[in-house]
């Protein structure tokens, strides 16, 4: 080989690293971007997994077609420009365009967001499938190299990982729009130097001013900010911030101050209302309460309510996103003498983590959170997390939740999610006592509590502006209970942790707006699973059955995380960057085995997948007393390299093992990987985990694995084990 055409080659895996480094870096901001854009909804991630590994699968069986020419590099080097320029364009629109795409207020029905994620998707994705397979062919088609050619794209995502998500958003805490800045910036740098080596100085220029200009352009207009404007149209926006739990913006409309999470309003501070009923009705009860825990709400005034109550001694405040404490007290003045009050104490820490590890007791404990609409959220009504504060509740002590609530009526899909957490608090307290208001409050404790809210009120006369005797009406909130009860009777299902039933009946409601039929898209995924098992050629339906598990875990995973922990917003990135760290050590490992063997390897390879499953769904009834986040992160990361990296030697062994011809091998077995990948994420993310839970939904993903073994000894009509 002549050392021109070693500097081609040793030029096209450089190209290929990058294409590695690059999309994983758009993948990572995009999904944390729909994140914000759609709610903080968790099921967002399996949608977006899915659709990118279809596009991506699209573009690559296309690359398939294109037949390497002498000006093959011109096109590389523009479809890696527009894989570093279109996600920067994307983001700002996502943003920007929100409420003329979508009905301010509304939110968007699942087909609208398939649709809306398909288009704003497909030009990098299907460039980047096309690319990968162009830049497989014009490396050769040698197997080995096309081991390599694999590996290198994934050691490109690894490195693109961890520098966008552990040194751009960890450590350097810059936000999605100035993180895409950054990669640009790298990637022009690249190109410029990479010209220049190649006597193209006038291009090298060329991209070099163009990285200048960007860098100016955006710091000197700031287009993230001016999105974000938009986005909440008609506030004035105080201040938007990444933190570990997700994107957090304050906003003033008309003196009023709101708190907004990943796009979800989780409260103002002029409802004087919400306030009074978020604390009255639960402290009328034990009016004579001293020491109280109040989890979400304390800036909005309710510890100001709460020292209405002259018995009061000790105010424990923590929230979900410890940094809204640290925020919002430069906002309003009101808040900061109330948080310098001796009396009250302020914890940056996750609730639960506080509430499974304090030594502290408590009479009353407030939880002020919105609905359970995501995970995050959901981990906040389940029977686990009810276990924990009876641990720190007094005798006689009570604990107070809320859901919203219509007025009136209830739909099917609001009952039973109401239900199922009335069902999870019945089973650690004795009595519950339910005060239908502007939201349905859920008073537990284990003494008798009642309805007599005007002779209490009267009793103490606490100094309310709209929670007193005028207001309060015992008759009516006693009929309203009763109807809410009589609509729970035979209902019961209970919300855990690693299975929640009401992340299953949000979907549902959310859909039922709509008309949509929620089981369409599982049976469709069903049915490609089926097909793709019994009727691809073996090596591919193999690769297809670990795509399909590595990817289902992989949500798994980030959703036990979000269980466990609560800021999944962060950790996403690090999984997907552990999940191409596993993916090139396997195609590493797998690099020089002979052709003979692959079919006993690939035997064994899905056996062992199984077992790995299966394992790690025997470990997480361990890891759920684990209360130390940096240790929970460690054992996940562990369960997704090893997953990752079975993933990335079952497509070593496809590509060694397939009889297509060597050109056409890659389109096909990565095609399998990315269909199965894609099947995997959505099926997983919508009905497995909601309707089987944690546990059960990685015992079938570990049986996907040995039924595919039955499939591929019948296949090849061999008897091996």
């Amino acid at each position: 080989m002549s050392g021109k055409q070693q500097n081609i080659r040793l030029f096209l895996y450089t190209d290929v690293f990058l294409l590695g480094f690059t999309l994983i870096g758009a993948q990572i901001i995009l999904i944390r971007e729909f994140l914000l854009f759609y709610n903080g909804n968790e099921l967002v991630i399996g949608l977006l997994f899915t659709i990118w590994m279809l596009l991506t699968a699209i573009g690559s069986w296309a690359g398939r077609f294109f037949n390497v020419r002498s000006d093959y590099p011109k096109l590389i080097r523009g479809v890696l420009v527009l894989l570093t320029v279109y996600p920067i364009i994307a983001i700002f629109c996502i943003e920007y365009f929100r409420n003329d795409i979508f009905e301010y207020g509304r939110m968007a029905s699942l087909y609208e967001i398939i649709v809306y994620s398909f288009l704003v998707l497909l030009p990098i994705c299907v460039s980047g499938g096309f690319l990968f397979t162009v830049l497989n062919n014009s490396l050769g088609k040698g197997a080995g190299r096309l081991h390599n050619c694999y590996a290198v794209e994934s050691f490109g995502s690894l490195v693109g990982g961890i520098v966008i998500s552990l040194y751009f958003i960890y450590i350097l805490e810059v936000d999605n729009f100035r993180s895409l800045t950054y990669l640009l910036l790298i990637n022009f740098v690249y190109f410029g130097i990479t010209d220049f080596r190649q006597g193209k100085q006038a291009r090298s220029f060329i991209f070099l001013i163009a990285a200048i200009g960007f860098m100016f352009l955006i710091y000197k207009t700031n287009p993230g900010r001016i999105a974000k404007e938009n986005f909440f149209d008609g506030q004035e926006l105080l201040m938007t911030k990444e933190t570990p739990f997700g994107n957090l913006s304050i906003t003033r409309t008309n003196g009023q101050i709101n708190y907004y999470e990943n796009g979800v309003i989780l409260f103002s501070d002029g409802n004087v209302v919400q306030r009074e009923e978020d604390v009255h009705y639960a402290l009328l009860q034990k009016p004579d309460a001293k020491n109280v825990l109040l989890i979400g709400g304390g800036i909005t005034g309710t510890i100001s309510e709460i020292l209405k109550y002259p018995s009061i001694e000790n105010i424990t405040y923590i929230d979900i996103n410890p940094e809204i404490v640290l925020l919002t007290a430069e906002y309003i003045d009101k808040t900061t003498k109330e948080i310098s009050n001796t009396i009250i104490k302020t914890y940056a820490l996750d609730p639960v983590f506080f509430i499974a590890k304090t030594k502290k007791s408590f009479d009353v404990i407030l939880i002020n959170l919105p609905s359970p609409v995501n995970a995050q959220l959901n981990r906040y009504f389940t029977l686990e997390f009810y276990q924990k504060l009876k641990r720190i509740i007094r005798y006689n002590g009570l604990v107070s939740t809320r859901l919203s609530s219509s007025a009136n009526y209830l739909n099917e899909h609001e009952v039973k999610l109401q239900a199922s957490i009335f069902n999870s608090i019945s089973r650690v307290f004795e009595h519950i006592l339910i005060v239908p208001a502007g939201k349905n409050y859920f008073i537990a404790s284990d003494q008798i509590l009642t309805h007599d809210y005007v002779n209490r009120f009267l009793a103490f006369k606490p100094d309310n502006t709209y929670v007193n005797s005028d207001y309060l009406n015992d008759d009516l909130i006693r009929f309203r209970a009763d109807k809410l009860l009589e609509s729970y009777a035979g209902i019961n299902t209970v919300n855990y942790d690693f299975k929640p039933i009401v992340y299953l009946s949000y979907i549902r409601h959310w859909m039922s707006f709509y008309g949509n039929s929620y089981w369409i898209i599982p049976l469709l995924c069903i049915l490609v699973v089926i097909v793709f098992i019994l009727f691809s050629k073996p090596f591919s339906s193999a690769m297809f059955a670990s795509g399909f598990t590595g990817a289902g875990t992989e949500i798994v995973l980030l959703i036990v995380f979000q269980i466990l922990v609560g800021y999944v917003y962060l950790f996403l990135g690090v999984i997907i960057t552990i999940f191409m760290a596993g993916l090139m050590i396997g195609a590493f490992l797998s690099r020089n085995i002979n052709k003979e063997k692959t079919n006993k390897l690939t035997i064994l390879t899905q056996l062992l997948s199984g077992v790995c499953i299966a394992g790690i769904s025997v470990s997480l009834i361990f890891l759920k007393d684990v209360h130390t986040g940096s240790i929970i992160q460690f054992i996940v990361s562990i369960f997704m390299l090893i997953i990752s990296g079975l993933v990335g030697y079952q497509y070593g062994l496809s590509v060694t093992g397939s009889k297509a011809d060597r050109g056409k091998v890659v389109s096909v077995v990565y095609s399998a990987d990315l269909a199965g990948s894609a099947v995997g994420s959505l099926l997983v993310a919508i009905l497995i985990i909601p309707v089987l839970g944690i546990y059960l939904t990685l015992y079938c993903l570990a049986g996907l694995h040995f039924l595919t073994v039955l499939f591929y000894l019948f296949k090849h009509k061999i008897k091996y084990l």
